[in-house]
């Protein structure tokens, strides 16, 4: 408001008296010139506020546009990762199965194999063990006897080397024997390449070659017998194996109850054999419960139970120990073997993974134990140093048939 505006607007009303239009005319249009241009500045700045407002508003309303777009990028981003994550999966879990047919296929292939070439002998040698039988049958009691001798020992020292075959059909020969050389062959084969005197006088005496050619293929039915027996005992492990490693994901088979700890670690340790200089002890909290597929959970036991006979060795000693902590179950299964190399601890629980020779172990075991444990809400864990290793499984407990999340 110009400088005595108030003072003018009085006089103009008539309030006062004094006041003369004509004296005072400059002034009034000097107030009216400000009020003027006040108006103008008014309306000057009303328009430039609108300019601002109008492109805030445009820029608002091109920021929020840009937003939508990225929002929209942002979840075709996002669909594109699960997708990619669930090919990932679907890639990581086919290559998974295809590893573990491999190593099936790989574990089947030998004893399969052997199981074949033994069948196949058997067949082969059945006029041969007619013919043997027959022999035996007319032979006079000493060599009938030796026969049975050498059929017993058979297995137990194969492949002689060929300096003791040499030495054998030299003394065959210095008795008189028609044929030394393969009469040797069958007694070294038969796991007699040091007979004694007696024994090599009967072999090279009258129908005494015969004789031990009734034993070699008596001998190699019962050994072609025991190597298909050992090729279907080492096929049925690799089946079990591979059974139980995919029954873990038929989680939806699971029988859930409540049951006893202790009981159930004391009943899996027994049904693992143990060597006779080994020792097992046991330290075991009763009256713990844990809820959930008994019959899984001790396949967990058992594989700790047998990884740490197997690490602590033909004199080493075991122990099972079981703890309550904070409302969880604790078992602990503890060796005093060599330990885990360093430099192979990131895989122990890698499927196909394992340590013991051919034969022995199929490297399911330790993963199995982690997904049946972790299908229980459970943790498993390990500590390893020359002279000490623990495998430790923590499970929810469960109270008064109650179970925790």
């Amino acid at each position: 408001m110009p400088d005595g505006f108030d003072e003018l607007y009085r006089k103009l009303l008539g309030l006062d008296e004094s006041f003369s239009v004509k004296s005072h005319y400059p002034g009034f249009k000097s107030a009216e010139h400000s009020l003027v241009e006040s108006a103008a500045r008014l309306a000057a700045l009303n328009e430039n506020l609108e300019r601002i407002v109008e492109r805030r508003t445009e820029e608002l309303r091109s920021a929020n546009s840009e937003l939508e777009e990225r929002s929209r990028s942002l979840e075709l981003a996002l669909a594109e990762l699960r997708g990619a994550q669930d090919s990932l999966v679907q890639t990581r879990y086919q290559a998974s199965v295809g590893r573990v047919l491999a190593s099936i296929a790989h574990e089947l292939n030998s004893p399969l194999a052997s199981a074949v070439s033994s069948a196949a002998h058997l067949a082969s040698m059945r006029e041969s063990a007619i013919d043997a039988i027959a022999a035996l049958r007319s032979q006079p009691e000493p060599l009938a006897a030796l026969v049975e001798r050498l059929v017993k020992a058979s297995g137990d020292d194969l492949g002689a080397d060929p300096a003791r075959k040499r030495a054998l059909a030299q003394r065959l020969a210095a008795l008189g024997c028609e044929e030394p050389d393969g009469t040797a062959d069958d007694l070294a084969d038969l796991g007699a390449a040091d007979p004694s005197d007696g024994d090599v006088a009967l072999v090279a005496g009258p129908g005494g070659a015969q004789a031990v050619e009734a034993a070699w293929a008596l001998g190699s039915l019962f050994e072609a017998a025991s190597l298909a027996a050992e090729a279907a005992r080492r096929s049925a492990l690799v089946v079990m194996s591979l059974n139980s490693y995919l029954e873990v994901a038929g989680s939806g088979d699971q029988v859930v109850s409540d049951f006893e700890l202790a009981e159930s670690l004391r009943s899996s340790a027994s049904s693992v054999p143990t060597g006779p200089s080994q020792a097992v002890a046991f330290d075991l909290e009763d009256g713990i419960l844990v809820h959930g597929d008994r019959v899984r959970l001790e396949l967990v036991w058992i594989n700790l139970f047998k990884n740490a006979l197997h690490s602590a060795g033909t004199t080493g000693r075991v122990e099972i120990r079981s703890r309550r902590e904070g409302g969880y179950a604790s078992v602990a299964v503890e060796d005093d073997g060599p330990g885990i190399d360093p430099s192979i601890r990131d895989r122990i629980f890698e499927p196909l993974f394992s340590t013991k020779g051919t034969g022995e172990g199929k490297g399911l075991g330790l993963d199995t134990c982690r997904r049946i444990v972790d299908t229980h809400s459970g943790t498993i864990t390990f500590e390893s140093r020359p002279g000490r290793t623990v495998f430790t499984v923590r499970l929810p407990e469960a109270r008064d048939g109650a179970v925790m999340p």
